[in-house]
């Protein structure tokens, strides 16, 4: 059983966080809708299978995402997609946003110290399966 303090602390977290230059939520956002007005289900679940962001956000600033399993960290310029499918058996990713520095580990707490990076040529390769679309490519920083 599941402590209920663990679900309040889950409850208090916030469900977006903002700096001048970045944004992060878990899931997903919609460009034309201000972060406090955004559903919870659109913040914390909805996939890029089901809704590909089609153009960056008003504010300008940078996404930072995850909830949608990538081969390796997607990279498209004004949004970034961390998620690297650590309950798969992938890697966990964290991010400098400052740096651009990228670590990752596995669950046998093997580290990768060269992490690749997937740029995309277009959003709209994305829509359907993120995982190996042939507009991918890999690129170690």
């Amino acid at each position: 059983m599941i402590p209920r303090r663990h679900f309040a602390f889950l409850e208090s977290c916030r469900n977006y966080f903002e700096t001048d230059r970045h944004f992060f939520v878990h899931a997903n956002y919609k460009p034309d809708v201000p972060l406090d007005r955004l559903d919870i289900h659109t913040l914390r679940w909805l996939s890029w299978r089901d809704y590909v962001p089609p153009s960056p956000r008003c504010s300008g600033k940078v996404a930072i995402v995850g909830h949608t399993p990538q081969p390796e960290v997607l990279d498209l310029g004004d949004l970034k997609c961390l998620d690297t499918n650590c309950c798969y058996g992938g890697w966990l990713t964290a991010l400098d946003v400052d740096s651009g520095q990228l670590w990752q580990v596995d669950e046998k707490g093997e580290v990768r110290t060269q992490p690749g990076v997937v740029e995309n040529d277009g959003r709209s390769s994305l829509s359907s399966d993120t995982r190996g679309s042939p507009n991918h490519r890999l690129i170690k920083p």
